[in-house]
């Protein structure tokens, strides 16, 4: 049984799906949930001699649109009767995941991960890769599989 899951979620709009593959445990024992999303650090943008914008006011920015979507999703999870908070840090992301997962006493780190072909081998994100191998406690991985929508983007999608 998970008492505290972590979940890492991006702001593509497209990762929350891997929350209808949460184990049933979760809902039937009321786990704790937190959304995580991790960005690496803003660096100010400069054009000639003048800072056009600051790093701070970049990494405000960002931090608001994404809890503004993790917010979003956590609501979908509160309405089933989930415990849930959010969070949006910036640095290092494996750092960052491993850290928040020992902060708050996670025992179960659910990511997506887009998964292409190349060469004939499914390949992985590297942060996903080094979070499984570094990680004290289990480490879940959705996959999602891309598909063409009508204007031509390509749409993640959880496999089942």
């Amino acid at each position: 049984m998970y008492q505290h899951i972590l979940v890492t979620l991006d702001s593509g709009g497209h990762s929350e799906q891997i929350l209808a593959r949460l184990p049933p445990t979760v809902w039937q024992h009321r786990s704790s949930v937190q959304l995580l999303s991790v960005y690496p650090p803003m660096r100010a943008v400069v054009l000639g001699q003048q800072t056009m914008v600051y790093a701070h006011q970049l990494e405000s920015q960002a931090s608001i649109a994404a809890l503004r979507y993790l917010d979003k999703v956590a609501m979908q999870l509160q309405e089933r009767g989930l415990s849930v908070t959010t969070e949006v840090r910036f640095g290092d992301p494996v750092e960052m995941i491993l850290a928040t997962a020992q902060t708050s006493a996670t025992d179960l780190i659910i990511m997506p991960v887009p998964w292409c072909r190349g060469d004939g081998h499914l390949m992985t994100a590297e942060v996903t890769t080094q979070v499984i191998r570094k990680s004290p406690v289990p480490v879940l991985v959705v996959r999602l599989e891309a598909r063409q929508n009508p204007i031509g983007e390509r749409l993640w999608t959880a496999r089942r």
